[in-house]
């Protein structure tokens, strides 16, 4: 019959082989690593980074009117009357001139269409328009401002998602290795029964038991390897990036220390709606100059003719002032528009920041509770030890039950998975407040 200690020695290398190091998983894949990735692969980012180009791009759209404008026209025509004929000597002197003549409706050749052509350059630039143009530009910029806050807002959202999956990529794989030794020791002690068993030390009821056991420890092993592919499958869609098959998870993140408080910083998702706030600040600002007068100067400057190669020379040069008086009311209410936007805006602003500081004090208060918990959580671990190593010591002197030995095992593992609870919210909280002070 083997003795006491040659049973524990063999459930003791049982329990060693369970928590050795997996060398097939040697790849340690790092949060910061993916979170990289994550900002290069990820759609969402990509459509905030073409917004930022977007609103670029209206600036250099509103700053058009300060720049002048030239175009260069040609066009060929025909239609009836105008022809050219000369006036009489006696009228104009030795100078030759032209004048277009139409015949009557009633007359013939009135529909006789006649072929004429011009060629020009046309010149136009804004002068001053009392502030419209300026207004446009801060308008633009102030999208830009805008585009760009919710550009660093939609980074922070992204590497967000990255750490909540990849926490929860860590707390499954945890929890499939706390599993994994439950089934491997489970396995164990049904075999340390069998022999048992089998030599008449112990009653028959006691397998039942242990197989019992073994395939309830198995049975939650397949469910803790299907919520790790599951963690694994979500990291992947958060960071954009595929896994290898022997990836496992930076451990070392579970130790990290909480950051040193920083001064007061504005979080991105604040300081985005604020940029949107004075974009529509702006934008109802630009509108009130709907009715500012505009000087601009004109000229052209070509040529134009019609029958074969007669030739005539055609400037202009014109400084004009308009000024916009009706336009049925539409600027007027684009600007309220604006305006209520950005009260709406403004409004969102001051909620989110709001819940900002709620969500610091959160993540500090749930800190220290982890840390507490771990503690207790470490004293719960050590007294369910003492428990499996007494229950087992029973068990193989006659004095105990096998049910004993299985409960304390159970207590054991729940032991070991509260103290994986606890690193994992400590982890947690730690990433959330590294977040608002790196902000």
């Amino acid at each position: 019959m083997p003795c006491a200690a040659n049973r524990l020695a063999l459930f003791a290398v049982s329990s060693a082989l369970a928590l050795a190091p997996r060398v097939a998983r040697a790849e340690v894949v790092r949060l910061e690593d993916l979170e990289v990735l994550a900002l290069k692969n990820r759609g969402s980012l990509m459509a905030a980074h073409a917004r930022v180009g977007q609103s670029e791009a209206r600036i250099e759209a509103a700053k058009v009117p300060y720049h002048p404008t030239l175009d260069a026209k040609a066009d060929v025509s025909a239609s009836p009357g105008g022809k050219l004929i000369t006036l009489p000597p006696q009228f104009t002197g030795d100078v030759t001139y032209y004048v277009g003549a139409s015949r009557s409706i009633d007359q013939q050749g009135a529909f006789t269409p006649i072929p004429r052509y011009e060629a020009g350059l046309n010149f136009m630039s804004r002068l001053y328009d009392f502030g419209r143009t300026a207004a446009s530009v801060r308008a633009a910029r102030a999208d830009r401002e805008a585009s760009l806050a919710g550009e660093k807002s939609e980074r922070l959202s992204v590497t967000g998602e990255v750490r909540a999956a990849y926490l929860g990529w860590l707390v499954a794989d945890g929890t499939r290795a706390i599993l994994a030794q439950s089934a491997a020791d489970s396995t164990t002690l049904r075999a340390s029964v069998e022999a048992h068993v089998a030599e008449g030390a112990r009653p028959g009821a006691e397998l039942a038991s242990a197989r019992f056991d073994e395939a309830r420890a198995k049975l939650d092993l397949e469910r803790s390897e299907n919520d790790l592919v599951s963690a694994r499958l979500d990291l992947e869609q958060a960071s954009g990036a595929t896994l290898s098959a022997s990836a496992e998870p930076d451990r070392g993140l579970l130790e990290r220390l909480p950051p040193v408080p920083a001064g007061t910083t504005t979080h991105p998702d604040v300081n985005a709606l604020e940029r949107r706030r004075d974009a529509a600040l702006a934008a109802a600002d630009a509108h009130g100059y709907a009715h500012a007068p505009v000087i601009a100067v004109t000229a052209n400057a070509g040529v134009h003719g019609q029958q074969g190669s007669l030739l005539f020379p055609l400037y202009q040069a014109m400084l004009a002032v308009t000024v916009p008086v009706l336009d049925g009311g539409l600027e007027s209410a684009s600007a309220a528009q604006a305006s209520a936007q950005a009260n709406e805006f403004n409004a969102q602003a001051r909620e989110m920041r709001e819940r900002v500081t709620v969500q610091n004090q959160r993540s500090r208060a749930n800190l220290e509770s982890a840390e507490r918990r771990l503690g207790i959580a470490a004293q719960l671990v050590a007294a369910a030890d003492d428990s499996v190593k007494h229950a087992v010591d029973q068990h193989d002197l006659g004095d105990g039950t096998l049910d004993a030995v299985v409960q304390a095992r159970i207590q054991a593992a729940r032991a070991r998975l509260e103290v994986l609870t606890a690193r994992a919210e400590r982890a947690r909280a730690v990433l959330e407040l590294n977040a608002a002070v790196a902000h």
